[in-house]
């Protein structure tokens, strides 16, 4: 079964951090192998479902990566995929 992915990230605001993480993760082999998605995040539009989505679990900092059901900071979600992709290079 597939893990499913979902990267969050701030729209148009050239977030070097965001750049950063949705470059390893659509350079990913793990990532290519699940269900994965980009959502930008307006933080300007309150009403987003999205962006309700990461008030209600404490999200302070962007960008985080959502992988079945649990939230990962920057540096964690770096590691994860650095990890899970060795499994990719048998």
């Amino acid at each position: 079964m597939k893990d499913i992915i979902n990267l969050y990230v701030l729209k148009n605001t050239g977030c070097p951090k965001c750049k950063i993480l949705k470059d390893r993760c659509l350079g990913s082999k793990y990532i290519n192998n699940s269900d994965f998605e980009i959502i930008e995040i307006d933080i300007s539009n309150r009403n987003d479902s999205n962006y309700q989505l990461l008030v209600e679990n404490k999200i302070q900092d962007m960008p985080v990566l959502l992988i079945n059901n649990t939230f990962y900071s920057m540096v964690d979600a770096m590691h994860i995929i650095e990890n899970r992709d060795k499994l990719y290079e048998c």
